[in-house]
């Protein structure tokens, strides 16, 4: 993996996606993050092709780490996506993520997912909290 020295919180986000969904990330610089799923058989839906809460899920990771890539404690706080192709013929998804702004205390992220026949399969938008001091005690901090 190409990356820039990563905080212990950011090694410890990637150890846990990893180990969970079997998340990699492949490319990582401040404001930008690449990740790939490898697609198992239960990964698929009805219909043959990879359940929309997984590449929800890539493309959420993908967007905490570019933000967090850039220092401080990111949480997720709102999303929206679009849903362009369902590929039967996907092994593997890929997701960028890029920072377009990052405050104080917002981030916004823009990510594409696509599958490994380089088809869009969905673009999700995110805003994430941040923190620059670190996660408080009662809050849910993942990155």
């Amino acid at each position: 993996m190409e990356q820039h020295e990563l905080s212990d919180q950011r090694r410890v986000a990637s150890k846990l996606v990893r180990e969970r969904f079997g998340i990699e990330y492949t490319h990582i610089e401040p404001g930008a993050a690449t990740a790939e799923w490898t697609l198992r058989d239960g990964d698929m839906n009805v219909h043959g092709v990879p359940y929309g809460g997984i590449l929800f899920t890539l493309a959420d990771s993908a967007a905490g780490m570019a933000l967090g890539s850039m220092g401080g404690s990111v949480i997720t706080i709102s999303c929206s996506g679009s849903f362009l192709y369902g590929s039967r013929e996907a092994r593997r998804l890929i997701c960028h993520a890029k920072v377009r702004k990052a405050g104080n205390t917002l981030g916004f992220i823009e990510t594409e997912v696509y599958d490994d026949q380089e088809h869009l399969l969905a673009t999700f938008q995110f805003v994430f909290g941040v923190r620059k001091d670190g996660p408080r005690k009662d809050a849910c901090a993942l990155y």
